[in-house]
């Protein structure tokens, strides 16, 4: 997978989209993030995993990263950055962002300005 605009993400999610692609990787960080997962040679169709991400991107990781368990990434930073430019750009207020977020309105400032902040990956998570 081409790097460009993917600098931030952890490399095992970078990992697991080369094999399924970015979407796939992003639903398996959406249901799985932060948990260890073990990934079947052949998933079966109905389970967790294949409802999750589809059946051919679960073969398609079965067959990349069978029988291992996989440490799903919970990208979280990104997240939490993505939605305080999105809550920023509704017009709402740092401190209503912080409680929003259960974060300070200390670190809503920092990635508000933020100047390396890389505007590519909003699109990520909409």
């Amino acid at each position: 997978m081409d790097a460009d605009g993917f600098e931030d993400l952890p490399q095992s999610l970078v990992d697991i989209a080369d094999v399924i692609g970015m979407a796939a990787a992003l639903r398996l960080v959406a249901e799985f993030g932060g948990t260890v997962l073990y990934i079947p040679q052949s998933p079966k169709p109905g389970s967790r995993l294949v409802e999750a991400i589809g059946l051919k991107a679960a073969l398609d990781l079965g067959n990349a990263f069978e029988r291992e368990r996989i440490t799903v990434p919970t990208c979280r930073a990104l997240r939490t950055a993505e939605q305080v430019r999105r809550l920023s750009a509704e017009g709402l207020q740092n401190p209503t962002i912080a409680r929003r977020l259960g974060i300070t309105d200390r670190h809503v400032r920092r990635l508000k300005n933020d100047p390396d902040e890389d505007q590519r990956q909003g699109w990520l998570f909409d």
